[in-house]
């Protein structure tokens, strides 16, 4: 019986899977082209479409009646007192675009586009520009703003302050980027930046994407900022998931290299930036990303975030940015959800949620927003 009833299980989650596979190659085919239009006849098969992949999605993630057993359980007084969003759609907040009063208002944008979770950088030289002193009001107003809204937050903790940078001597664009001198200060700004927010944030991402222009160091720079946080978060916060990140363009090099140890346990998703120039594209690296945790031993353990997924940014022959349509906008946004939930992306976050003169070259803008937060099409 317990052979049948295994077997029934696995049929049911190969249907499930099968059932979001397809929904995906309609999504694809719905806005294969430009040119064609997402409604026909009165009806908008994007919207609908959209919808299906989403029901598919839930489905294949649908609890189990133990699960849901777990859940029901009275907190004790060692456990948080609230479980995390299960929306998988997230997006980007350039916080460090926005003055003081604009917080809320970008957060509740969010939220009424549909987002339930947003990411959000926070800047070590920002938050402790001097040793042990701290300004923490910019980011306890969002993490008030998100808890009245009831959207979770993904804080990426990223760039050294001079003062703490092993190139404390070069320009604030080099030494924010490099690796700081000795672990102690790093550890602090960890352990108290996520004692602050205990029980209010759960993820944390140990640094932005770890391309040249975000991290100075090497993968083995990387290992060693990564346990050291993981620890310090752990110890503030037992309940806190570490998010672990990679260069950009789906390393999957680095990734086997951080599934093993000493930091195949600290971290309890990999944070991917797909940086493909189609969706589609970006499937094939997802499929080989399971092998790799597979082969690596982490297999489900380790959850994948796409963390940071934008548009492509062309250039004409000048280096000049490249108008591009809203509806291409659109288009690629759809895909882009589409095809990370279907080769089994837990969240999938777009960059960004509104324009500004910081992330959004003139002319290739690509927040859900504009400057004004009015909504683009992509929005819907």
């Amino acid at each position: 019986m317990n052979q049948v009833s295994g077997s029934l299980h696995r049929n049911r989650v190969q249907q499930r899977e099968v059932h979001v596979r397809i929904i995906t190659c309609l999504t694809l085919l719905t806005f294969a082209s430009d040119s064609s239009p997402a409604s026909l006849f009165g009806f908008d098969w994007g919207e609908a479409v959209v919808r299906l992949a989403t029901k598919a999605y839930k489905s294949s993630r649908a609890p189990s009646k133990k699960a849901i057993a777990k859940a029901a359980r009275p907190v004790g007084p060692s456990q948080p007192g609230w479980q995390p969003n299960e929306s998988p759609y997230g997006v980007v907040l350039d916080v460090q675009s926005l003055s003081l009063q604009q917080i809320p208002q970008a957060v509740q944008a969010a939220h009424q586009v549909g987002f339930r979770m947003i990411r959000a950088v926070v800047p070590w030289y920002e938050v402790e520009p001097q040793p042990k002193s701290y300004r923490f009001q910019k980011y306890d107003t969002l993490v008030d703003s998100a808890r009245s809204c009831g959207v979770d937050l993904i804080l990426t903790l990223s760039y050294c302050p001079p003062w703490a940078s092993s190139l404390a001597q070069e320009p604030v664009e080099i030494s924010s980027r490099a690796m700081p001198e000795g672990l102690e200060a790093w550890r602090r700004f960890i352990g108290t930046t996520v004692s602050r927010y205990k029980q209010k944030v759960r993820f944390w991402q140990i640094w932005e994407r770890l391309d040249m222009s975000n991290f100075r160091g090497t993968r083995q720079d990387y290992a060693v900022l990564l346990v050291a946080a993981s620890k310090a978060a752990k110890l503030a916060d037992p309940f806190a998931q570490v998010l672990a990140s990679e260069p950009g363009g789906m390393d999957l090099g680095f990734i086997a290299y951080l599934c093993q140890e000493p930091t195949r346990d600290s971290f309890d998703a990999i944070c991917l930036n797909p940086r493909v120039e189609t969706p589609e594209l970006a499937a094939r690296y997802f499929s080989v990303l399971k092998a790799v945790l597979q082969k690596t031993g982490s297999g489900p353990a380790k959850k994948i975030y796409v963390t940071d997924w934008s548009f492509p940014l062309s250039q004409d022959a000048a280096g000049s940015p490249l108008h591009f349509d809203p509806v291409e906008l659109s288009s690629f946004v759809v895909k882009a959800y589409a095809v990370a939930f279907s080769m089994g992306a837990e969240r999938v976050f777009w960059t960004e949620l509104r324009d500004s003169e910081a992330n959004s070259p003139k002319g290739s803008s690509w927040g859900l927003l504009d400057a004004d937060f009015q909504p683009r099409p992509a929005a819907r």
